[in-house]
């Protein structure tokens, strides 16, 4: 008779106890980063929202908009004909936050902060409209501030405080 092949008990039981050391160190650091991806996922979609919105009216030469319901934390990209209805639902699919993330406000360049219901933001294919701040926070108080600055078509994102000083003469 041969030997058989496999692993023996000991062996077995010495794996599993290795994982379960390295899982012992690894997974309360991955529950601690969950809410600072989460916040960051949510900056990333934000900001593709409004670039996504930005792209369309320039290359269709109207005005589309992004809708942002800052209560439900929800929002969508505007169609055209969208922008003059309050309420319309003529946009595309809605989108809606993590529940780690909350959409606290929307700031415009006259310093206006927008802390609740729906906001609607036009993007003009010039450029002459459209530029706003979106602040989210997650459970942990973190804040993400996305950033569009709608002449020059740029998305800043930053755990400071952004502000329009920089754009003022």
């Amino acid at each position: 008779m041969g030997r058989s092949r496999g692993f023996s008990l000991i062996e077995l039981v010495l794996v599993v106890s290795v994982i379960a050391l390295a899982l012992t160190f690894a997974l309360p650091n991955l529950v601690g980063r969950t809410p600072r991806y989460a916040l960051r996922a949510a900056g990333r979609e934000v900001g593709a929202t409004i670039q996504l919105a930005r792209s369309q009216a320039v290359l269709d030469g109207e005005s589309y908009g992004v809708r942002y319901d800052v209560s439900e934390g929800t929002f969508r990209v505007l169609l055209p004909e969208g922008l003059s209805q309050k309420g319309s639902d003529a946009g595309l699919s809605l989108r809606r936050l993590d529940p780690e993330v909350r959409l606290e406000s929307i700031v415009t360049p006259d310093g206006k902060g927008h802390d609740g219901g729906e906001v609607d933001i036009e993007l003009t294919p010039t450029g002459t409209a459209g530029s706003h701040i979106v602040i989210l926070s997650n459970t942990n108080d973190e804040r993400l501030y996305v950033k569009f600055h709608a002449l020059v078509g740029t998305l800043t994102f930053s755990s400071d405080p952004l502000s329009w000083h920089e754009y003022k003469d």
